[in-house]
């Protein structure tokens, strides 16, 4: 995942932001700060150091709850393995075994391409 000062990761937190579990979980654990994180993640903008763990929160709700939208299977020397692409709209990452998992896309479309790019030549 990109870091959380990422442009990057500021847009696909505006994404988790339409997703009702996630505004759940921020208002349950931050109270009365929670508008305030919430309005930071809708405008694109970094937190202020005391709200921080809130982008830790996104990291992991992300990597935790985002569906499958996009299974393909690749093969290499150590057999065949799961290229996933995860996540909701606006907001999407790839996982594959044994590799880290991607950067964040705003869109399916530049997953998709991340999928070619990276594991192209090895999808069955």
């Amino acid at each position: 995942m990109p870091s959380r000062d990422d442009k990057l990761f500021l847009k696909a937190c505006k994404g988790l932001c339409r997703q009702r579990p996630f505004n759940e979980l921020i208002r349950k654990k931050y109270g009365k700060q929670a508008n305030q994180i919430l309005e930071c993640f809708g405008a694109e903008k970094s937190l202020t150091p005391d709200l921080e763990a809130a982008a830790d929160d996104a990291i992991e709700f992300l990597e935790n709850e985002a569906p499958v939208v996009k299974e393909y299977e690749a093969e290499q020397d150590e057999g065949v393995y799961k290229v996933t692409i995860r996540g909701f709209s606006g907001v999407y990452f790839v996982q594959a075994i044994e590799y880290d998992d991607s950067e964040v896309f705003i869109t399916l479309k530049q997953a998709k391409e991340y999928v070619m790019e990276n594991y192209g030549e090895f999808l069955c």
